[in-house]
C-alpha cells in the first residue's frame, strides 16, 4: 500500500539463509530505497526473496534447496550497508 511504502523501505531483491533451527534474523538485499529518518523498526518491502536452506547448522553441509517468495514485507529492528558490494545488511528480521 502507498502509505506502507512512504513509511518504510523498498528492496527489488533479498536473500535469507535457513537453518534446522529456522530462519536467519538477517537479510542481505540489492537495490534499496531506504527512508531518511531513523525509527526503531523498518517495514521492508522485498519485491523477491530468495530463500535458501542448508542441511544442518552450518554452510558446509551444503544446499538442501531454496525457495523464491514475491512481494513479501518484513519488519527489521536495523540496517547496516555495504557500499563497495552495494548491499543493505537488515538485521533483527523476526520470521514471517
Amino acid at each position: 500500500s502507498p502509505a506502507v511504502a512512504a513509511a518504510g523501505a523498498h528492496c527489488d531483491r533479498g536473500d535469507q539463509d535457513l537453518w534446522d533451527d529456522g530462519p536467519s534474523r538477517n537479510v542481505t538485499a540489492r537495490h534499496c530505497s531506504i527512508p531518511s529518518h531513523e525509527k526503531r523498526w523498518y517495514t521492508v518491502e522485498i519485491d523477491t526473496l530468495v530463500q535458501t536452506r542448508y542441511k544442518g547448522d552450518t554452510l558446509d553441509g551444503g544446499v538442501e534447496r531454496t525457495k523464491t517468495l514475491h512481494h513479501r514485507t518484513i519488519r527489521c529492528l536495523g540496517y547496516t550497508t555495504d557500499a563497495d558490494k552495494g548491499t543493505v545488511d537488515w538485521f533483527g528480521c523476526p520470521p514471517v
